[in-house]
């Protein structure tokens, strides 16, 4: 029989989760670390943000342009025009 989560179960869960992730994030923090201690075993001079590629500063984001609501209406209208929706 299947049993169902109270609310403070569930928050249970997601604090477990926000210290230690599943999933991707989970091998993420592995990776780094296994990455720092190598570099560090050998002797490197390194910076440990080089392993984190969830904080990787290379990726530079442009903002995005405002579209007001009319504007963008406006444009799935034409969308749907030429797509003869």
């Amino acid at each position: 029989m299947l049993q169902r989560m109270t609310s403070e179960q569930f928050d249970e869960v997601l604090a477990y989760d926000s210290l230690e992730p599943l999933g991707p994030d989970r091998l993420y923090q592995l990776l780094c670390r296994i990455g720092a201690a190598i570099c560090s075993a050998l002797g490197a001079d390194y910076n440990p943000k080089v392993f984190d590629p969830i904080n990787d500063q290379r990726v530079e984001v442009e903002p995005a342009e405002f579209q007001s609501p009319e504007a963008a209406a406006a444009m799935m209208r034409a969308h749907a025009d030429n797509l003869g929706v």
